[in-house]
């Protein structure tokens, strides 16, 4: 749960940072980010659909992009153990408390 926390504390400030069409503006970063989900792809294969699935589900680019770097990043043990639905909902939060709050 520590991790998770970590993770979505690293989420609200990398996204603060970004603009709003992308989660990150970098193209280079994206590029790096996205590499590395792919890496993490491979590792968690046999719980694609159950992780992988949800970036289907993400209503924008930016949670696309966020849920992949969250994937790209995250420990083994947390894409063992939690749902891609449960990410893409503290996705969803991290952004709307984002949008709400000043």
């Amino acid at each position: 749960m520590k991790r998770i926390f970590l993770l979505l504390l690293l989420l609200a400030t990398v996204s603060f940072s970004c603009k709003r069409d992308h989660f990150i503006s970098d193209k280079a970063y994206r590029d790096k980010v996205e590499a590395r989900f792919k890496d993490q792809q491979k590792l968690a294969k046999n719980r694609s659909e159950q992780l992988f699935g949800t970036i289907d589900k993400a209503e924008t680019l930016r949670e696309r992009e966020a849920l992949k770097f969250l994937f790209a990043y995250m420990p083994l043990s947390d894409l063992a153990d939690y749902d891609g639905n449960f990410f893409l909902k503290n996705v969803q939060s991290s952004f709307a408390a984002r949008d709400t709050f000043s």
